[in-house]
């Protein structure tokens, strides 16, 4: 769904791209996202989903800018921060994903809605793997531990409704 106040043409396209991603018809659906956010350049969720478009297309830098984006045009919507901390915890950059993951919680409606769930887990996973890695800063990431497995263990517990 899309925001409010988005005019019908980009909320069209948005949603064809959607159907687009879905089908697995990636050049459809990048059409239509792109052409969505140049019907509405300021909403965020078109340019969301165009990211996931470039993400599937191998655009990663694309995809990065898309993310940051759309976290910026909508700051209280966790769902880009989900995605920027998923690409930097495939890139090895565990301390900056797990930044982004405590902020999508941090604007997720529930702890254990679909956001919340994502960013639970990958926060309790980036907490793991930091304190794991040895070094002067292990002791530090390890009292962060109680309170990661206490998300985990919540998001567990719950049924994301897209799993």
């Amino acid at each position: 769904a899309l925001a409010e106040g988005v005019p019908q043409h980009a909320r069209r396209c948005a949603e064809r791209g959607a159907e687009a991603r879905r089908a697995g018809r990636l050049a459809e659906a990048r059409a239509a996202f792109d052409a969505a956010v140049v019907a509405c350049p300021t909403d965020h969720e078109a340019r969301h989903g165009l990211a996931i478009v470039q993400l599937m297309q191998g655009e990663d830098a694309e995809a990065r800018r898309s993310l940051a984006t759309a976290a910026s045009l909508y700051p209280a919507c966790p769902k880009p921060r989900n995605g920027l901390g998923s690409m930097l915890l495939e890139a090895g950059r565990t301390r900056a994903a797990l930044r982004h993951f405590e902020a999508a919680l941090e604007r997720s409606a529930e702890p254990d809605d679909d956001d919340g769930w994502d960013a639970s887990v990958n926060a309790a996973l980036c907490t793991l793997t930091l304190a794991r890695r040895g070094g002067a800063e292990a002791a530090r990431w390890r009292q962060r531990l109680p309170k990661a497995r206490l998300r985990l263990w919540r998001a567990l517990a719950s049924t994301p409704s897209d799993r």
